[in-house]
């Protein structure tokens, strides 16, 4: 196996280092390679949940921008109402618990439900006073 630095001279190394310093002073910005392109709409509409089990959803916002949303809302609705408004198309996204959606598939409603999104509300909290859980 060769060594990197026997197939360089150090001349070719400070030219390098010299075009890569000069792009950038001139401003050009190395492109991302293998990018994703922007996402088809930049509005991004959740469901409202006062849920522990979503908390994720309410700090993830600069990570959305970041990915291409820029108009991103929390739409407020009952627990027994999401599945109408996912049908609806007023909730984009919901980390609703699947169960009660079956009907509306079964109805034939446009929703597409993903596994394994469930950010984790089978964490149990509970005081010292818990010693063992039956």
């Amino acid at each position: 196996m060769s060594d990197r630095r026997e197939s360089w001279s150090r001349r070719e190394f400070v030219s390098g280092l010299t075009l890569a310093g000069t792009a950038g002073f001139a401003g050009i910005r190395p492109a991302r390679v293998g990018a994703e392109p922007p996402p088809e709409t930049t509005r991004l509409r959740l469901y409202h949940s006062p849920s522990v089990c979503v908390a994720p959803q309410y700090i993830v916002g600069e990570l959305l921008k970041a990915e291409g949303f820029s108009d991103i809302k929390y739409v407020k609705t009952t627990t027994a109402g999401i599945s109408k408004v996912l049908a609806s198309g007023e909730v984009d996204v919901s980390l609703h618990f699947v169960a009660p959606l079956v009907i509306q598939l079964d109805a034939g409603d446009p929703i597409t439900v993903l596994g394994g999104v469930h950010p984790g509300c089978f964490e149990l909290f509970g005081t010292d006073r818990v010693r063992v859980l039956r």
